[in-house]
């Protein structure tokens, strides 16, 4: 980035105009007073027109300077967050130049104020900047006698570096690394505090800094503390609102493990309160089946079928939230992925049959540790799913894919994909939710997902999902290898 600034204002203009026509006023009387005329009123006449000339191009020196820093300010109080740093670099190029000088910094001190924490640098075109790595090595403690001016509010202004008192032995050996003949230091406070220094350097040759160069430093440094400020409160801001989120998703999780404990408390007690009826039930049903045999007339056994499905419905209801209640209680070891993938395949078809073709794409993958029937559940369910966001009746335009893959060596990556309907995207977040379900009343528990969930995360792995409405979803279970260690 490269600015150009034009050093003139159009406020100045009026006072200009005034003083050059007092200027051509003052040598036409002087010329029109000619010979005969006191030869001392002719000279201080001279002197006033030479002397107004003077002033006039001090005048326009100091407007253009000040111009200078109010054009410098206003494009940095207007420049994007994103832009500021190259933003810093091209106002310190137009600096140094304006200054006369062949490099121009701004050095920032760590908030322990031990160290350099940030350093923004212009260079002449064959003058060498300092080493930034090695200047935040230094301790700032090095520089003591440039540091204690600095703290104090003072100005630093070395018009000669061969001058240097004998104690400023550092700033004396990196004056003599990088060429310095004079420099300045001009500190840089925010609130009483000093934030670091702007720095000017004369390579090859002492330079020149009146006053109105030292002034217009202090200035031009007040315009970068403000855009240092600026971007320093950006850049909190942007991590307050991280630690916000962080905070925010935190307090969801903790939200969602107290629901879940509460739901595992629930599901155990309604386990135990169903599971003996439920046997009842089923046993009784079976021995009516028996009991009369092949005689029983096609309604009564339609009923018993029915009854019997609805108490199989039950059931597995009844496993699902004894599962959710104590995940945790399996035994594991090594188990092939791609044999319990195609195990529930195999289990799967029915359903799947009429909606959608299989593509199987299983690589040769390490051994997973878990629980084979477990993982078989979990692969079940994500199948059934994917069967389920596809209407029946026309399989050979819909696909479910199965891969399996081992991803950086220490995980294998299962992906089941479906080219249904996809989940809306105010839906994806809640699709864990125990007894949250998008099927219609009587064809899903809700639990199947978060049961998944709950059953990955008890082998240390991870579930994650994947959907766009109208092109379909991916759900990815990640799954340690198993190292032979337990």
């Amino acid at each position: 980035m490269e600015w150009e600034v034009d050093g003139e204002r159009e406020e100045s203009e009026p006072l200009l105009t005034r003083l050059q026509q007092s200027e051509r006023t003052l040598l036409q009387l002087s010329e029109a007073l000619g010979e005969g005329e006191p030869v001392a009123m002719v000279s201080a006449l001279r002197r006033e027109a030479e002397s107004l000339q003077g002033l006039r191009s001090q005048l326009e020196s100091l407007m253009g300077s000040w111009a200078l820093v109010a054009e410098l300010s206003h494009r940095l109080l207007n420049l994007p967050l994103e832009e500021m740093e190259p933003g810093l670099r091209a106002t310190l190029a137009v600096l140094g130049e304006w200054f006369g000088s062949q490099r121009a910094y701004v050095f920032l001190l760590s908030e322990d104020r031990r160290r350099l924490s940030e350093v923004y640098e212009w260079c002449a075109e064959g003058v060498a900047p300092h080493d930034v790595d090695g200047a935040r090595s230094v301790p700032v403690e090095a520089m003591s006698w440039s540091l204690r001016q600095l703290l104090a509010g003072r100005t630093v202004l070395v018009k000669d570096t061969a001058l240097l008192p004998p104690e400023a032995v550092a700033e004396r050996r990196l004056c003599e690394m990088l060429g310095t003949r004079s420099y300045v230091h001009m500190p840089l406070f925010l609130g009483g505090r000093l934030l670091g220094w702007l720095g000017c350097d004369a390579v090859g040759r002492p330079g020149a800094w009146p006053e109105e160069v030292l002034r217009l430093m202090a200035v031009s440094g007040g315009v970068l503390v403000n855009a240092l400020q600026r971007q320093r409160v950006a850049a909190s801001n942007v991590r307050l609102s991280e630690s916000l989120e962080q905070l925010q998703e935190a307090q969801s999780q903790l939200l969602f493990a107290d629901r879940l404990a509460t739901i595992g408390q629930l599901a155990a007690g309604v386990v135990h309160e169903i599971n003996n009826p439920l046997s009842f039930l089923l046993n009784n049903l079976a021995l009516v089946k028996r009991g009369m045999g092949q005689a029983r007339p096609p309604e009564v056994t339609q009923a018993l079928a029915d009854a019997n499905e609805g108490a199989e419905r039950v059931r597995l209801i009844v496993q699902d939230l004894k599962l959710l209640s104590s995940p945790d209680e399996m035994e594991r070891g090594p188990v092939e992925v791609g044999k319990v993938v195609r195990t529930a395949v195999k289990l799967a078809a029915h359903e799947i049959r009429n909606r959608a073709h299989v593509v199987e794409s299983l690589d040769e993958v390490p051994r997973v540790r878990g629980n084979e029937a477990r993982l078989c559940q979990v692969f079940l369910n994500l199948l059934l799913n994917a069967a389920h966001a596809i209407s029946p009746g026309q399989p050979e335009h819909n696909r479910i894919q199965v891969s399996a893959r081992e991803v950086k060596g220490e995980r294998v990556l299962v992906e089941v994909s479906d080219t249904g309907c996809g989940i809306p995207p105010e839906l994806l977040e809640r699709v864990f939710d125990p007894f949250f379900t998008t099927k219609p009343v009587g064809v899903g528990s809700g639990l199947g997902l978060s049961v998944c969930r709950r059953i990955i995360g008890a082998h240390g792995g991870e579930l994650t999902v994947e959907s766009e409405p109208g092109r379909g979803t991916t759900f990815q279970v990640f799954l340690p290898v198993h190292t032979g260690d337990h």
